[in-house]
Parts: structure tokens; C-alpha cells; sequence
């Protein structure tokens, strides 16, 4: 059976402000997984500005296939004859610990129009990314953008995206399809594949997006595959060609 999208819960992921915020500077967070289990399509509940952090960590703390825990790994360096404190140490050498929103940097993008600058996706201003003109066409295209997870490049796990957008009608250049990308070291890159495509809504507020399994790099693109206009499958005769793609603000955790 097919994974089918389901809207998970409303709160605030990304938020790292302690106490509570104004009600004016709040921006909902819809939360959505593939999930075939659940059972209650678009269950939406209310808005948390509580932080979840500790929630997520206890939730989704387990390794990525191919790969062993860090008590295991003491365990194992034991068998060896090797003291725990010395295995520890070994250890942590091979860890990989969750990114830092704070850390994360844009590095770069596929194109732009330049009507402000790219780094300006990660704040809370008015403003946007846009491919330049000319690159979605044949209503498909790759434009993505660039994001170092670390300042030193240390490999980070990456669990949630998400995306805020201009919705229809306002919205026919906004990503509709995107994909997430990965590199270990900025230069060999792994495409995420149907597994990381994933496909926003017409909501205002950032679309929160658990990945099917959480990556381990050090440097992702977010590539845009669509827009909404072309999504949507609707051409007017004497309308402009869309023939961009864009965003509002990205996030990760």
C-alpha cells in the first residue's frame, strides 16, 4: 500500500525561544510524516509553543540502518578487552549528534533573481528566494538551495524540514515539489530520491516534514522539482509563463 500524507500535530519545533511569544510573532507549524499506520487522516491539533525538543529526542533517538548505538559500540570495543572508559572515549569519536538550527548556513543556490540575499531564507523577515527567470520549464526543474549544517562541516543528522510558502493564489511560483539532497563532505552528492520528495500545501506558516529516515551529512540542497502553478495543471491562454520557483524561509532539526 502506498505511504499516504497525513498532517501530524501543530507546535512549534523550530522555536528555541524560552517563555512564550506575542501573539502576533507566532507562526503555526504544520507537521506532516508518510506513515502508513496512522489512522486518522489531517488530524490537526492546537498550536504548542512549548519546547519539544526533549519530546523529539526520546522519540526519534535510534541509529540509521547500517549502523550500531553507542553503548553497543562500548560493548563490543569491551569484548576487545578494552577498558569502558577507553571504549567511551573511542566512541565519541563516531557519534553523531543532531544539528543546531543556529549552526546552519547557506552556502549557496542553483540561481536567483537577487531580490534579496539568499541567507535571508533562514530568517523571519518579508522576504524570498526565486530561481531566475527561465528556469522551470517544461513545468519541471532542479533549482535548489544550498545549506552547510555546521560552521566546521562536521557531519550532523538531520531529522525535520521545513518550508513556509505564499499560498495559491498568491503563491504560483511556490515550491510545490521538493527533494531533499545530501553530501558528507560538500562535493559528492547522494540525490534523495521518492523517499525524500515531499509536496507542500496551500498553507500559510511553515510545513514541517519528518524525513523517512533521518540523514547524516554535513552539507543538503533543497531542491525544488515544481511549482504550484505547474502542480496544478492549469494554463490560460494570455496568462505570463511561471517560469520560476521559489520559497519564503526554510528550517531544519
Amino acid at each position: 500500500m502506498e505511504d499516504e500524507l497525513w498532517c501530524l500535530e501543530l507546535f512549534d519545533i523550530f522555536n528555541t525561544t524560552k517563555g512564550r511569544l506575542p501573539q502576533r510573532e507566532r507562526e503555526q507549524n504544520i507537521f506532516f510524516l508518510n506513515e502508513s499506520q496512522l489512522q486518522t487522516p489531517l488530524k490537526l491539533t492546537k498550536l504548542r509553543l512549548t519546547n519539544t525538543e526533549s519530546k523529539i529526542k526520546k522519540s526519534f533517538f535510534h541509529t540509521l540502518e547500517g549502523s550500531i548505538s553507542f553503548s553497543y559500540g562500548v560493548f563490543l570495543l569491551r569484548r576487545r578487552h578494552l577498558p569502558d572508559d577507553v571504549g567511551k572515549h573511542v566512541m565519541s569519536f563516531l557519534k553523531v549528534n543532531y544539528l543546531k538550527m543556529d549552526e546552519v548556513s547557506v552556502i549557496g543556490a542553483s540561481s536567483t533573481r537577487g531580490h534579496f540575499p539568499i541567507e535571508s531564507v533562514l530568517g523571519n523577515e518579508k522576504t524570498w528566494w526565486l530561481s531566475a527567470k527561465g528556469t522551470m520549464h517544461s513545468d519541471q526543474c532542479e533549482e535548489y538551495l544550498e545549506f552547510r549544517l555546521s560552521p566546521d562541516g562536521t557531519i550532523k543528522r538531520l531529522s525535520f524540514v521545513g518550508v513556509s510558502i505564499p499560498p495559491l493564489p498568491n503563491g504560483p511560483v511556490s515550491v510545490r515539489r521538493f527533494r531533499i539532497d545530501y553530501s558528507q563532505d560538500g562535493t559528492h552528492w547522494t540525490k534523495g530520491g521518492e523517499n525524500y520528495t515531499m509536496e507542500t500545501m496551500d498553507f500559510n506558516g511553515v510545513q514541517t516534514f519528518r524525513l523517512h529516515r533521518p540523514i547524516d551529512a554535513s552539507h543538503v540542497r533543497l531542491t525544488c522539482l515544481q511549482n504550484a502553478f505547474a502542480a496544478e495543471n492549469v494554463y490560460i491562454s494570455g496568462m505570463p509563463p511561471f517560469d520560476c520557483i521559489g520559497l519564503f524561509h526554510v528550517r531544519f532539526k
